[in-house]
């Protein structure tokens, strides 16, 4: 998987907090400090359109394309709802929660139940019947101090940074920024597992498609990989901090992560190793703004905004495709879009020539022109006769036939790998 830059545009005029791709690829939902919140065409003419809102934008939820709508939090506490008519341009924006108690810092939705999970700075709440417009609201219970909490964080405020819902809509885990990650069971509404934070702290986490890890950006080295099934710290991906604030994580398949940082680049992972396999360099230095989403099984994209910009803040699109290209799998390739070396097939092999292309067959004539202007200069001092001579008799002991028969192994050579000159010999 390679990624490519495929376009960029600046509409931001200040820090982009939050990236949302709808779920066919088609339109990229972003907002940020600016209070503005941009949806644009994926693909050309990348048309964008503005809605103004009062307070920044600090989180994005784009259920699906139609029907369900586009959930938008903001930095006071209020969603709003922004739903599209018979053209995505043609929106209606209305307030879903009127709180203004903390920024919203991360929606889940549950499809088997219609219910939406809204992380605040005070609560988790879960909204049921919010397409319906038939809405019954419950609070989660905060966090209390059990044998699992260190005694360091009882007078710490609790405060949700992410919530994911999981078990086909049965648990919520929810990601608190000191009181580590829980699962709480819906029906109950009681906590049955908690990990605690390696590093005491958690900036942001993200759940894999398969519910089998979650990720967590530690507010120190990097991002903490975890065991839904045993709670388990199972690897740490460490990358350069820069600035010591809440890195986005997502997984873009359930075994490659995703990891902005605050050193000016986009970090993929490999969940088997913990070096990234592709670093994309960002034009600007923090990125706390990720999303992907996966148009077709081919193609993968991925998207990230800029913080501390200002005017020249700009969300960057790339694009991977995950078809096997029509080549010799040892080949190695560079990709010059990012300088990173990608490998198809085993590192270290050495290239492979093909004979039918028109490099390869360039490079032959050149060199057998380089040959011949060798040749000629070692044969100009001898008359026509004994040129013909050389020709028709190779073998000869002459000091022409010594330099023939060197050209001639050479020739040799290269046309047993000339496959197509079969018909060029040496005499």
């Amino acid at each position: 998987m390679s990624f490519r830059r495929s376009f960029r545009y600046a509409a931001h005029t200040d820090s982009v907090n939050t990236l949302a791709f709808s779920p066919s690829g088609k339109y990229l939902a972003t907002g940020g400090d600016d209070r503005a919140l941009f949806i644009c065409q994926v693909e050309p003419p990348h048309k964008a359109d503005k809605i103004q809102l009062p307070s920044p934008v600090t989180a994005l939820l784009w259920s699906s394309d139609t029907g369900r709508p586009l959930y938008v939090g903001l930095a006071d506490g209020q969603v709003v709802v922004v739903r599209f008519g018979s053209a995505v341009w043609d929106v209606h924006a209305y307030s879903l929660r009127d709180a203004k108690d903390g920024p919203i810092d991360d929606f889940s939705y549950d499809n088997s139940e219609g219910r939406l999970a809204i992380s605040t700075r005070a609560a988790v709440e879960i909204w049921t019947g919010v397409d319906d417009n038939i809405i019954t609201r419950a609070v989660l219970p905060r966090p209390y101090m059990g044998v699992h909490q260190d005694e360091g964080n009882a007078f710490l405020p609790v405060c949700a940074r992410s919530v994911d819902f999981a078990e086909n809509g049965e648990a919520l885990l929810v990601t608190y920024l000191t009181h580590g990650i829980r699962r709480w069971d819906l029906s109950s509404r009681k906590f049955t597992w908690f990990i605690p934070p390696r590093t005491g702290r958690i900036g942001r986490s993200a759940l894999s498609p398969d519910g089998r890890f979650i990720a967590a950006s530690n507010l120190f080295d990097g991002v903490d990989l975890y065991s839904t099934h045993d709670q388990t710290l199972l690897k740490t991906y460490r990358i350069d901090i820069a600035i010591n604030v809440p890195m986005p994580v997502s997984f873009i398949t359930n075994h490659a992560l995703i990891v902005g940082t605050s050193s000016a680049k986009v970090c993929i992972f490999d969940m088997a190793i913990t070096e990234p396999i592709q670093v994309v360099p960002s034009e600007g230095r923090l990125i706390q703004a990720i999303s992907y989403c996966h148009p077709n099984p081919d193609i993968t994209l991925i998207a990230f905004g800029p913080s501390e910009m200002g005017l020249q803040t700009a969300v960057e699109i790339w694009k991977a495709s995950l078809s096997v290209p029509k080549v010799d799998p040892a080949h190695s390739t560079r990709d010059d879009s990012t300088g990173s070396q990608l490998s198809r097939g085993k590192r270290g092999h050495a290239r492979r020539w093909d004979p039918a292309s028109p490099c390869f067959r360039f490079f032959v004539c050149a060199f057998l022109v380089l040959l011949s202007a060798i040749s000629y200069r070692l044969l100009e001092g001898a008359s026509v006769e004994h040129i013909v001579n050389f020709l028709a008799h190779p073998l000869t002991t002459t000091r022409l036939g010594v330099v023939a028969r060197r050209v001639r192994g050479v020739g040799v050579r290269i046309a047993a790998f000339i496959h197509p000159l079969y018909d060029v010999y040496f005499y």
